[in-house]
């Protein structure tokens, strides 16, 4: 804590009084409070705490009672020691930057050997854990008296201790204090005289004395006037070093006026306030030429972004100026591609009902005439037939008329034989009804035979009728079935193609 207290100081303090004595700027020197005397104490002045824990914990007789001795006649007379009033009190005090603190010495030379039991060694060995054993394995090899002259835990310390300082040394430091609240750790709780006492120890009202009265803001020649040139007009920068320190001085002038600002023989030096004007001033500037590069910018931008808008547009209203035409003349051309097709519709309608009507008309002739011709052949034919059933017919009936006139005949004639024979035989009144009464069975017999005949050829008739009306039948089925499209067409080969089909097509219908 000591020496990163004074590495704050060297940087705050001391490095900032030198840089302004080694650019001969005017300002008053401040006081603060520098912890160097006691880091002597601790670590770097000869016999200092650290050297005399060290030297007696390498004597094998040296005891905490001896090293306290030791350090009350070394350092009893320093003004950061801090010797108890009692001797039998076992403590010293140091009087550090952030106030006293006391140090007990019992076990202290204990604790700096950092010596390794040797039972725990020994232990560890014949540990059965190969992980455990394999830890110490540098304190097995060294031995007892090795291991005494190893480095304490105070010379290892300062060691890694001078080893950071060198690494923050090579650095660009920034400092961030930290500031307890409370010593209850509690949120929003602040103990007032805690943090002031927590600043005033770690230097910060110092620091901001010294920030308040110094120039915390330093920037070159060259540098200022690389940065802050577009303040004044007619500043150019260039490389030239004769005049940058008027540049300067003008740029200060124009921006700040006669202030508090001081020019150094190689830096500016400028207060937080001044170099917020500036930066401000520098940023109002390179607001307004960046807007205005951005205007120009942007104007030229959305020219060309207007152009090809401008373009596109254009190419767009000519894509839909065409396709708007095109939508239209397609529109209209199906709209007359409509009226054709319901002209020429109602054309065709109108000439195909002509059509039809001459067809049907054709089709009511033609048919009439093949009906009239049709019942012709089959009047011819019914009366040929008729004709040749009735000689047929009257040709049966004269043959049974011939043959009952001839069976009258015979039976005329044995009756009067008979009557000639029965005369001879018996009386001739006798002999005529005899003969009459034999006339009248062979009659009889006769008329039997003859309504016998005419049953046989009523049933022949009738069947011939069953034959007639089933062959009327099969006709009248194929008449039917015959194609009168195909009819028609071979009576109408004389009309067009067109027309024909037309009134072939109507034919149905009809």
């Amino acid at each position: 804590n000591e020496n990163l207290q004074q590495f704050f100081v060297q940087h705050i303090f001391k490095l900032e009084q030198q840089e302004y004595d080694k650019e001969a700027i005017s300002w008053e020197h401040i006081e603060f409070v520098d912890n160097q005397v006691c880091l002597n104490l601790i670590a770097h002045k000869p016999m200092n705490v650290i050297a005399l824990v060290d030297e007696e914990s390498r004597f094998p007789k040296g005891t905490d009672a001896s090293l306290l001795i030791k350090l009350h006649s070394n350092h009893a007379a320093h003004e950061n020691y801090l010797k108890p009033k009692s001797a039998q009190n076992t403590t010293f005090g140091i009087r550090h930057f952030a106030g006293d603190v006391y140090y007990e010495s019992r076990g202290f030379l204990e604790k700096n050997r950092d010596t390794f039991s040797p039972d725990l060694i020994d232990m560890l060995t014949v540990s059965k854990c190969q992980f455990l054993a394999s830890l110490f394995n540098k304190e097995k090899k060294m031995g007892t008296e090795t291991r005494k002259k190893s480095p304490t835990l105070g010379a290892q310390f300062k060691t890694s201790l001078d080893l950071l300082m060198k690494t923050l040394s090579a650095c660009q430091p920034f400092f961030v204090r930290c500031v307890k609240p409370n010593e209850f750790k509690k949120p929003m709780m602040f103990d007032r005289e805690l943090c002031t006492r927590q600043l005033r120890y770690s230097g910060m009202m110092e620091t901001i004395r010294i920030r308040r009265a110094g120039y915390p803001i330093r920037h070159a020649f060259q540098e200022f006037v690389n940065r802050y040139y577009m303040l004044r007009k007619g500043l150019k920068v260039s490389d030239n070093t004769v005049n940058v320190i008027e540049k300067c001085k003008k740029i200060l002038l124009g921006t700040l006026g006669e202030g508090l600002w001081q020019i150094g023989k190689t830096k500016v030096f400028l207060k937080d306030e001044h170099d917020q004007k500036l930066e401000d001033a520098r940023e109002d500037m390179l607001t307004e030429r960046v807007t205005t590069i951005q205007r120009v910018w942007r104007g030229y931008k959305q020219r060309l972004y207007f152009k090809r808008l401008k373009k596109a547009c254009v190419i767009i209203q000519k894509a839909w100026k065409k396709f708007s035409v095109r939508r239209k003349y397609l529109k209209m051309r199906r709209g007359f591609m409509r009226l054709q097709a319901t002209f020429r519709m109602r054309k065709l309608t109108r000439d195909y009902r002509k059509m039809r009507a001459r067809i049907h008309g054709f089709q009511c002739q033609c048919r009439g005439f093949l009906q009239r011709r049709e019942f012709k052949r089959r009047r011819k034919c019914v009366i040929l037939l008729q004709t040749h059933f009735r000689i047929l017919l009257a040709k049966r009936v004269l043959r049974r008329l011939r043959f009952q006139k001839k069976q009258t005949e015979e039976a005329e004639r044995l009756r009067k034989e008979e009557e000639e024979r029965l005369q001879q035989e018996m009386e001739a009144e006798a002999a005529r009804k005899e003969a009459e009464r034999r006339h009248q069975e062979k009659l009889a017999i006769m008329e039997k035979e003859r309504k016998e005949e005419e049953e046989r050829l009523h049933k022949e008739a009738e069947e011939k009728k069953r034959l007639a009306e089933e062959a009327e039948k099969e006709a009248e089925r194929r008449r039917q079935e015959v194609d009168e499209t195909k009819m028609v067409a071979e009576v109408f080969e004389f009309l067009p193609e067109g027309e024909q089909d037309t009134s072939n097509a109507g034919v149905p219908e009809a």
